[in-house]
Formats: C-alpha cells, sequence, structure tokens
C-alpha cells in the first residue's frame, strides 16, 4: 500500500507542475435525531470527507487528488446502542462541469477503510476492505477561489476482513449512505 501511495503521489507531482490549479476540498454533515415516547430512541450521524488535490487539465475542470473520509452512526433504541464508525482514504477524481466551477462530479476509490463495529452488548467488530464515494453538487461562488455549496453524495463501503476479539474471519459486509451535505472548496 505504501509504494501505491507513494507512486500515486509522483503522478499527482508530476501532473501539477504542468497545472496551474490546486484544491482544499471539504464535504460534511452532521445529524441527530431523538423521539421520546414510551421508549426513548436516538440516532447522530456524522460524515465528512477532505480531498487535497491538483489540476490534470489545462482549463482546471479535472483534478485528480487523495481522498480522507469518516462516517460516524450511532443509533440507541430500547437502552441497546449500535454504533459504525470508519475511515477510508483513498485517490479522488473531480470533474468541473462548467467553467465557473459551480457544478461539480467527484469520484473516490477508497483503498483504504477500516470500520468498527458494535450492536448492543455484542463484541467489538474490526471490518477491513475498500469504498467508493460519488458526490454531485452546485456550489456558490464566494470568491475567485473559494466556493460554498450543497452536494447529493453516495458511499457504498465493501468489508471483506471481520475481526472479533481474537478470531478472524473472511466474512462479507456492507454499509450504504446516500446524504446531502455542505462543502467548501478553496481552488488556487
Amino acid at each position: 500500500m505504501k509504494k501505491f501511495f507513494s507512486f500515486f503521489l509522483f503522478i499527482v507531482c508530476l501532473c501539477s507542475s504542468k497545472a496551474s490549479a490546486g484544491i482544499v476540498d471539504l464535504n460534511l454533515l452532521y445529524y441527530s435525531d431523538t423521539l421520546s415516547t414510551t421508549t426513548n430512541s436516538s440516532s447522530a450521524k456524522t460524515f465528512y470527507d477532505f480531498c487535497l488535490g491538483f489540476s490534470v487539465y489545462k482549463n482546471d475542470s479535472i483534478l485528480i487528488g487523495w481522498n480522507y473520509g469518516s462516517y460516524a452512526t450511532s443509533s440507541t433504541a430500547n437502552s441497546s446502542t449500535t454504533t459504525y464508525s470508519s475511515t477510508q482514504m483513498g485517490p479522488k477524481f473531480l470533474f468541473f462541469l462548467n467553467h465557473d466551477h459551480n457544478w461539480r462530479l467527484g469520484l473516490a476509490y477508497n483503498l483504504i477503510s477500516k470500520a468498527a463495529y458494535q450492536n448492543g452488548a455484542s463484541p467489538s467488530e474490526t471490518w477491513k476492505g475498500t469504498a467508493y464515494a460519488i458526490d454531485v453538487g452546485y456550489q456558490f461562488q464566494i470568491s475567485d477561489s473559494l466556493l460554498f455549496g450543497a452536494r447529493l453524495n453516495y458511499s457504498l463501503s465493501n468489508y471483506n476482513e471481520k475481526l472479533i476479539g481474537t478470531t478472524y474471519t473472511t466474512d462479507t459486509s456492507t454499509e450504504t449512505f446516500i446524504y446531502p451535505s455542505l462543502a467548501v472548496s478553496y481552488l488556487w
């Protein structure tokens, strides 16, 4: 994995030496919900991803970068809590669909995805695998380099390794999210 990351970083630097733009991109959502009836339930979700990238095309409409994402959920019902938290990273491709960089499409293939899952009093599980993420959105231009907007995101994580205590299995688990988010991008 270190060799792949080093090679990827080399390619990005090589491409960026001939390009004029870079990007810092942040995408986030926080959501909380509580229902109080005869039985109480609550839910909280925090999702974000961060990308640092460089232009690979002369009009800065195509950018490549390295993505880091985090997904955390917690839900409680009848005094039993289920938690899921994941960190993911991998290459991300950004496509600006118009000259003003308002409309955008982002595609990420997170080669490294590691999650922790616990359901109630069951033992904690550690999952490893890969993930895909797609986002599409519109951003308003605040200044020549600063953009702020909203996105619709789709994330699919596939886990094929599971560790429960000291027991290792090759069981398959998936986690899928579709969610809106707020986004900030800085172009230079």
